[in-house]
């Protein structure tokens, strides 16, 4: 790994820590049973499972500020690289009366927003769009997060067939602003 991937990686590695089956049946049975939303931690857990069967190598691309690296990295940790997706996973039962929810079907397809009602949790919207088989074709998640030294927002985006883009504004107190983009695009699928 270069030095420049790795110092990106540490970089975001360090947002993270400021930061703190049928999937549409899936998300009728999580209504059904406890879980009070959509898991994305269910759902990474199996999405990493499956990428790792079959053998999918990453094309990653990290832009910091204009610096920007590529790498295609053949042996991929998956469970690392959706752990930010995974922590911004709302399905919690204390949690069920901090988001609302609002689901549309058309032609088959469902739509499930959650949007956060109060503005110090960490996952402020959560949209997930199932198609007419019930298996997602794709994720948006909006977080934020504030400390004392820095300010995080960040913008993700999965698609099951194609890869995953996190865009990341860190507003430090005492230094630059740091936009940081990460685009993983899976390749043999």
């Amino acid at each position: 790994m270069s030095k420049y991937l790795y110092r990106a990686t540490t970089i975001f590695t360090m947002v993270l820590v400021f930061s703190s089956c049928n999937q549409a049946e899936e998300a009728q049975v999580a209504m059904d049973r406890k879980d009070t939303f959509f898991s994305l931690e269910k759902f990474f857990e199996a999405e990493g499972k499956r990428l790792q069967s079959a053998s999918i190598a990453l094309d990653k691309e990290i832009r910091i500020n204009d610096k920007e690296e590529q790498q295609l990295i053949k042996e991929v940790d998956y469970s690392r690289e959706f752990s930010m997706f995974s922590k911004a996973d709302i399905n919690r039962p204390a949690w069920s009366n901090k988001y609302s929810a609002d689901s549309t079907q058309q032609d088959g397809a469902l739509q499930i927003k959650y949007t956060s009602l109060d503005p110090e949790l960490k996952t402020q919207e959560l949209f997930v769009v199932m198609n007419k088989e019930g298996g997602v074709e794709k994720i948006d998640i909006v977080s934020q997060t504030e400390t004392a030294l820095a300010g995080n927002k960040s913008w993700m985006t999965y698609e099951p067939a194609s890869g995953y883009l996190i865009k990341t504004q860190q507003k430090n107190r005492t230094a630059e602003t740091l936009n940081i983009e990460i685009k993983g695009s899976f390749v043999g699928l």
